[in-house]
């Protein structure tokens, strides 16, 4: 084919050839050049020759021609504008000169396109049977040169067609086209040749290497492991989907968590700018109230003085209102009564009627509250609905004042039928039992609705005065009863049921034992419970725990690198970071210990005893005490040389461990202990002068390197021992009287321990390895020697303060204690410290907090939990007291002393930790309830019972403390593995407390509705005034306590005095704020000898006791103010904090005696 030019003609190097307009047009399917068949003789005349198509060394150019060409023949007799008719058969290149010019016109075919082609022909190159271009015969006459071409084209679109799908490239191409191809595939051929020879090199290369073949069961070993390789593979994506799930889930909680936060902080903003004003209306209100309280307890206070058979409260119900006092209840078209009337009214029937249902608990179920408050009382459903009893009613609040008079009407009948049901038990005849005039059905009096809606006032009028009606008949029955004095606790037995009847509202406790009445003698006891954790048993001790020595070696296997107990490291002077030793190294320590006590001749059974302050060697001579079975008999640090002396020579013993600077004391105690003490171990070093006056009573003293080094090259075996030997001796401390030894055993402690686990357990705080302990708490007493063994058990760490008490607060930067256990001592001075702190910010600051206080409060009420209830806030606003204690602070236990409930309140919120109170004695191997993290209702209680206890209450009639009531009462009573053995020779008082395996506490508890424990009064704090009132001092003293601007206070009163007297620690801020806002001069000591400083704290006492509504006998009528803070120096306190009654009557006994002859 060639390039056709424009027109009809063929251009070719200048020249123009004719070209045949009959001949069918073909274009260059690359570059779309026209292309046209033309004659041999145009075609050689162009001077074009095979070698200008390829090259010598081409491909194509060195193929023969009769496989890839197809010729088309010269034409004859050509005639002007009429086709040659091609001429048959096929030119044959000379093969002896490749670059012989070609004579024909071609196309460049494949061979099996060429083959298609030249099957057409014939041998004269005439197709007979292929058509013509216009459809006839190729032997047509009209045509005789024409047919044989035109099948011939015919044909060479066919082997086009085949040409494309053989070379996969479009036909025809020009010759330009075709050059350009045919290079590109020389170019192919010659990288396919490279590749063959690099190939063939490789496989010489591969057969002179060695073949190192595998075995087939080394094969098969491989197989195996590749195939466990696949296996553990597929199940760590298994797992990592699963862990791509899981943290999908999380993810999109996070998100919910953002959505909530963003909803909080437009909340917090919103409320932050509307606070101001809440804060002043807030203010306003209260102080309304608490007017509204006073002159509601000052009408109380006169109804209790008034003697009621001269009308205090005169009803009258025969003219067009029923009155009280003088005061009409109701209104009439003709006759508008103003609503303040009303209100009067309303407020003196509420008055009476709470007064009659409020002496006659608990035996009368009061449950619609009545609250009187002057104009203005309210009623209080079951629910804890409150609704106002008062007007101007409108429409909209209609509806909550006839809920109110309904529930008047309401408890008005049940108060009847309590009366009717006395007089019953009585022993009244049916027609002279107590009945009410007029019937009372749901709203309804005698068929008229109290309700005001929709009534008419004429008989919402005469409702009220049948109601009034009624409740004069119950006020005339309420006299003849009672002639309203104080009845005696047990005015009527109780049945058994009553006092279980609450066991469907505990949910966290279980009954497992009936209450008994009162018989021969013995007053009734109510319901044994448990923790329900432990309804079907308790959960018994851990396999191979014999004793605290099991438990300890136990933790030193699991935890040896673990760190144990620590430190701090004085450097100059100045104390530094905390210095560990290991499980391991601690270990080791006590194995030399014990070898050398067994060296000094204390065999298993015998007494040691440790004195002095928290230490690593403390615990460290505890544990050789727990590995040889020798009792430890810890002595208090502040129990001074008289108790001492005493418990040494009680216990008989021989051994003591002495802090350095205690040696002093124990040296006192001489010659009266040289009987039983053999030898004395300092926790440091000992002096000349120490050693020779230890000599002189044949003592030997060692130091602390040299008592480790008697047991070299030396071994006693560890001997045997059981759940039942004595594991220490405790002296508790004791308000009264010596010190007792209360024994311990092993199984005590480990049930406790195995107890407060789970606990723990079932609310998932459990202590782990990964928590700390600040020890400063006496490790003599079992509070704290139970929690360090608890940790030990777990193999957590201890850390210990450095015996200087003003930095505490530095001991808690440094360790970051996760636990902290305190008595309410320490935490009242962490909650009056904070509280100064943030008095003295600015105002924005200050409101910010209480902004942020209260919100936070408000969540945690609701239940959400102190993490959830308000987390901006504890980040921008509480988080400074959480870095104030250490930062890492989740759990502050509080026990030894009740924890007023504004102090445990407080510190639950800004803490951002959980702050539990606990109860629990000497006697009891320290916790026997513990509350519940997160459960607001629990403030104020010890929580629930720790399942490995079981405790009922006692009634204590002389107290009207009843076990059996609705809302039990009594002193409680414990039972189980962890109560103590027995007071160490005295058996005596161990019969005294301990009563058919029940051990009497002496403390008074009332159960809770949710199971848990509010411990309310001491029985043996109690004591007779002069005019036969009993008074429960520690319960006084709680509720004096309240008061704000008081530190501490000790009530006295005896049987020869008609009232109490009290001793005050006051306030210094708020003695010293109140002196300068009255302009007083002087400093803390001079204003606290003030006489206008004492009125001003006796009147703050007296509103105190008026809002707690105590009675008149219960008030304080004078006060000595004393500024130095009752204390351990001067005997007055334990070191647990409890007051020595005796020894603060003999010290402030001049004082009460002045303020006795002054009072009268």
């Amino acid at each position: 084919m060639k390039k056709s030019g424009s027109g009809n003609s063929m251009v070719d190097k200048g020249r123009t050839l004719p070209v045949d307009p009959n001949l069918p047009r073909f274009l260059c399917q690359n570059c779309r050049q026209s292309l046209c068949i033309d004659s041999y003789d145009k075609f050689f005349a162009s001077g074009l020759q095979g070698s200008s198509i390829h090259g010598t060394g081409s491909v194509l150019g060195s193929t023969r021609a009769d496989h890839s060409f197809v010729m088309l023949p010269k034409e004859r007799n050509q005639v002007a504008g009429v086709s040659p008719r091609p001429r048959g058969g096929v030119v044959q290149p000379d093969a002896t000169q490749s670059g012989k010019a070609i004579e024909e016109s071609f196309v460049v075919l494949p061979p099996p396109a060429a083959s298609v082609y030249k099957c057409e022909f014939g041998v004269d190159g005439g197709g007979s049977n292929l058509p013509s271009p216009e459809g006839g015969s190729t032997n047509a006459p009209s045509q005789p040169h024409n047919s044989g071409f035109h099948s011939t084209i015919t044909v060479l679109k066919r082997a086009f067609e085949i040409a494309t799908t053989q070379t996969q490239v479009e036909q025809p191409l020009c010759l330009e086209c075709m050059r350009v191809l045919s290079d590109k595939l020389d170019k192919e051929v010659e990288d396919v040749n490279r590749d063959i020879e690099a190939y063939e090199a490789c496989l010489q290369r591969l057969e002179g290497e060695t073949r190192n073949v595998l075995r087939e069961a080394d094969f098969l070993k491989e197989k195996l492991k590749i195939e466990e390789e696949e296996r553990k593979l597929e199940a760590a994506i298994a797992e990592t989907e699963k862990q791509c799930a899981g943290v999908t889930a999380e993810l999109k909680e996070l998100e919910l968590k953002s959505s909530r936060f963003k909803e909080l902080e437009e909340r917090y903003w919103q409320e932050f700018n509307n606070f101001q004003f809440q804060l002043t209306t807030h203010q306003e209100e209260t102080d309304a109230i608490m007017a509204k309280i006073e002159v509601s307890q000052a009408h109380l206070d006169l109804l209790k003085h008034t003697n009621v058979l001269n009308d205090a409260f005169p009803i009258w119900y025969d003219g067009d209102f029923g009155t009280i006092n003088n005061f009409r209840l109701g209104r009439l078209p003709k006759i508008p009564v103003e609503w303040d009337e009303i209100n009067a009214a309303w407020g003196q029937a509420c008055l009476l009627l709470h007064t009659m249902s409020q002496y006659f608990r608990p035996k009368f179920q009061y449950r619609i509250k009545i609250i009187p408050m002057g104009s203005y009382p309210r009623i209080m459903d079951s629910s804890g609905n409150t609704y106002e009893l008062f007007g101007p009613v409108n429409l909209f609040w209609s509806t909550r004042y006839d809920k109110a008079m309904t529930l008047f009407l309401t408890c008005l009948k049940e108060f009847a039928e309590f009366a009717k049901a006395k007089d019953v038990e009585n022993n009244v005849s049916p027609e002279k039992c107590f009945k009410l005039p007029y019937k009372i059905e749901n709203d309804k009096v005698e068929n008229y609705s109290i309700t005001q809606s929709f009534n008419k006032q004429e008989n919402w009028t005469k409702a009220l005065k049948y109601t009034l009606c009624n409740l004069k008949w119950a006020l005339y029955w309420f006299v003849g009863n009672t002639n309203f004095q104080p009845l005696n606790a047990s005015v009527s037995p109780h049945t058994a049921a009553s006092g279980s009847g609450l066991q469907n509202k505990k949910k966290l406790i279980v009954e497992i034992e009936k209450a008994k009445e009162a018989r021969d003698g013995r007053p009734s006891v109510g319901p044994v419970y448990r923790n329900v954790l432990a309804k079907d048993g308790f959960r018994p001790l851990d396999q191979g725990l014999e004793s605290c020595w099991d438990m300890f070696s136990e933790s030193v296997k699991k935890y040896p690198n673990n760190r144990m107990l620590g430190e701090r490291e004085t450097v100059n002077g100045k104390t530094g970071e905390y210095v560990w030793l290991t499980y391991k190294e601690v270990h080791d320590l006590v194995l030399q210990v014990g070898v050398s006590l067994r060296n000094c001749g204390v065999e298993q059974g015998g007494r040691c005893g440790i004195y002095g302050a928290n230490c690593s060697n403390w615990v460290i001579s505890m544990q050789a005490c727990n590995a040889h079975g020798l009792y430890c008999v810890p002595l208090y640090d502040t129990l001074g040389a008289g108790a001492v002396e005493y418990i040494i020579c009680h216990a008989e013993i021989s051994l003591v461990f002495v802090e350095e600077n205690k040696i002093s004391e124990v040296l006192k105690t001489f010659p009266n202990t040289k009987k039983y003490l053999k030898s004395l171990v300092s926790f440091g070093n000992v002096t000349f002068e120490q050693k020779e006056a230890a000599g002189n009573f044949g003592v030997k003293i060692y130091s602390w390197n040299d008592f480790l080094l008697l047991g070299l090259n030396k071994q006693f075996d560890i001997p045997i021992k059981k759940t039942t030997d004595i594991c220490t001796i405790m002296y508790t401390s004791g308000t009264t009287g010596d010190p007792k030894g209360v024994m311990i055993s092993n199984e005590s402690i480990l049930s406790i321990v195995s107890g407060v686990n789970h606990h723990l357990e079932s609310m998932n705080e459990e202590f782990s390895e990964t928590d700390v302990y600040l020890s400063y708490l006496p490790l003599a007493h079992i509070f704290d020697r139970v929690i360090e063994e608890l940790f030990i058990s777990k193999g957590a760490s201890i850390g210990f303060w450095h015996k200087d008490i003003k930095q505490l607060i530095d001991d808690i930067k440094e360790l970051k204690p996760t636990v902290l256990c305190a008595v309410p001592r320490v935490l009242d001075r962490i909650y009056s410290g904070l509280v100064e702190k943030i008095s003295s910010t600015g105002v924005i600051k200050h409101a910010l907090f209480n902004l942020a206080y209260s919100y936070k409060l408000r969540n945690m009420s609701k239940g959400y939990k102190h993490v959830e209830a308000a987390p901006v806030f504890d980040k921008i606003v509480f988080s400074k007291v959480k870095e104030g204690l250490g930062g890492k602070l989740r759990l502050i236990l509080s026990g030894a002393a009740p924890l007023s409930s504004n102090v445990e309140t407080f510190l639950r919120v800004v803490t951002c930790a959980h702050v539990l109170q606990g109860y629990g004695l000497t006697e009891t191997c320290a916790g026997s309830f513990v509350a519940r993290p997160d459960e607001m209702s629990m403030i104020g209680t010890v929580g629930q019972p720790l399942p490995v206890v079981d405790v009922c209450m006692e009634s204590v009639p002389e107290m009207g403390y009843d076990a059996l009531a609705s809302t039990p009462r009594g002193e409680i009573c414990i039972r189980g593995k962890c109560l103590f053995t027995g007071y160490y020779k005295r058996e005596d008082l161990t019969k005294e407390v301990l009563v058919d395996g029940w051990f009497h506490t002496g403390d008074v508890g009332e159960w809770q509705p949710d199971g848990s424990l509010k411990i309310i009064d001491r029985k043996k704090n109690i004591f007779k005034l002069s005019q036969g009132e009993y008074i429960s001092v520690e319960n006084l003293e709680s509720i004096y306590s309240l008061a704000y601007n008081i530190d501490a206070i000790w009530i006295y009163g005896n049987s020869y005095e008609s009232f109490l007297v009290a001793v005050v620690n006051p306030s210094m801020e708020a003695l010293e704020h109140w002196a300068e806002a009255n302009g007083i001069a002087g400093d803390f000591n001079s204003l606290c000898e003030n006489p206008k400083a004492k009125a001003y704290i006796l009147g703050e006492l007296n509103k105190i006791g008026k809002q707690k509504k105590l009675k008149g006998f219960e008030f304080v009528k004078d006060v000595h103010l004393d500024p130095t803070p009752f204390d351990m120096e001067r005997d007055l306190l334990t070191p647990t904090y409890k007051k020595k009654r005796a020894q603060f009557f003999k010290y402030y006994k001049n004082v009460i005696e002045d303020m006795y002859k002054t009072s009268k």
